[in-house]
């Protein structure tokens, strides 16, 4: 593995990790409450 190679291995795990943690920030932040209560709505019967 040359030092290109390298480089571009260590880019794509630093992209994958921005981009999921900015997804599970955004799922946190904005969707985490709807779809907590959507969940309580689907299991209470009325």
């Amino acid at each position: 593995m040359n030092r290109a190679e390298r480089i571009e291995g260590i880019v794509l795990v630093l992209l994958l990790i921005i981009i999921g943690g900015l997804a599970g920030a955004a799922s946190f932040t904005h969707g985490g409450r709807p779809v907590k209560r959507s969940l309580e709505a689907a299991r209470s019967p009325g």
